[in-house]
């Protein structure tokens, strides 16, 4: 994982009256003139935490919808993002089945190490922590707190909780969008919702189209993203 890489980069200068994680610094120099931010009180690091979480969320949010869009991110080797739409039911496990190469850690990893250039350790470790948390709940595959998801369909979806929004993104018959994997923000920001996935939640249930295409009998619905899955699995190595 791009991240632990990060981390990896990432030593711990222990000495007298220290203590690990008390003071983090990089594996490499960074030039004093190249350090903006010297205070690090508890408020400061949380602060910065949440900062660096959001700033982590857009470019999760741009390079998957690129991943989407760009057929060579999509289906070919070392990216293949449909590896991780290879599944007829969305569950935890999805989240682990991923490319070789997977953009979305990329981002994130440049924007730790910006974060971590100017001594943020604590504020990195807030924003990974949530992310992992995020990334999980949003392929639960599942709703079980769906007085949530309509809070955070009325304050904007700046909320990281957001099971069915994601689950709309992994079905195989709506048009393509809700790219976000750790909020809706920028879906909400960019207009890159599903409609159907709105109409869920301000109703309560799926539109009558997408009801009478999930109440079909288990075979069938099977037989269905199979066909539509044919041809799309194979990996494209050229």
């Amino acid at each position: 994982m791009g991240s632990t890489l990060v981390f990896a980069m990432f030593g711990m200068q222990s000495g007298p009256g220290s203590y690990i994680g008390m003071k983090p610094e990089l594996a490499f120099d960074v030039p004093s003139q190249f350090v903006f931010i010297h205070s690090h009180s508890l408020w400061t690091e949380i602060l910065f935490g949440i900062i660096c979480f959001y700033m982590v969320d857009l470019g999760d949010y741009l390079m998957h919808r690129m991943g989407h869009h760009y057929p060579f991110m999509y289906k070919k080797f070392p990216f293949a993002h449909f590896v991780h739409h290879n599944w007829s039911f969305i569950n935890p496990l999805v989240v682990v089945s991923s490319p070789f190469i997977h953009p979305v850690t990329i981002s994130a990893s440049f924007v730790y190490l910006l974060f971590l250039s100017q001594g943020f350790l604590k504020a990195v470790l807030i924003a990974h922590g949530v992310k992992m948390f995020a990334n999980f709940a949003s392929h639960l595959g599942c709703d079980p707190l769906p007085w949530l998801t309509k809070l955070n369909h009325k304050v904007g979806g700046w909320i990281p909780w957001i099971p069915l929004y994601h689950q709309y993104h992994h079905l195989h018959f709506t048009k393509q969008g809700n790219f976000g994997n750790l909020t809706c923000l920028w879906d909400y920001v960019f207009g890159t919702l599903i409609p159907e996935s709105v109409y869920h939640i301000e109703n309560g249930e799926p539109t009558p189209e997408i009801a009478a295409r999930m109440n079909k009998p288990p075979e069938r619905m099977e037989a269905e993203i199979s066909r539509y899955l044919k041809g799309r699995m194979g990996l494209n190595l050229s």
